[in-house]
């Protein structure tokens, strides 16, 4: 498998919360791919539950490789359309 790198554009302020299942967590980094690449591709990657901590030794402008996985949900608009989020959630990320 190739492995890809990315530079480090921004991470997001972590969210927290309590729900039915107990509390969470997740954080989200803001990436973009820097080899050969004439119009880079941009990745929106969430870290969720312990793999949050992976991103506390990352900083903006780091060089890494990321690893995810994507998952699609569909849901009703309040306008009755069916609609599509895809989410990248992120399992590997180091520098």
């Amino acid at each position: 498998m190739e492995q890809r790198r990315f530079k480090v554009i921004e991470i997001l302020a972590m969210q927290s919360g309590c729900s039915e299942r107990g509390e969470w967590k997740s954080q989200e980094v803001f990436l973009e791919e820097v080899q050969n690449v004439q119009y880079p591709d941009r990745y929106l990657i969430r870290f969720s539950g312990e793999k949050v901590a992976m991103l506390a030794d990352i900083r903006q402008d780091d060089i890494v490789t990321a690893s995810w996985t994507a998952s699609v949900r569909s849901f009703n608009t309040r306008d009755g359309r069916k609609a599509y989020a895809q989410s990248l959630n992120g399992w590997k990320i180091t520098t």
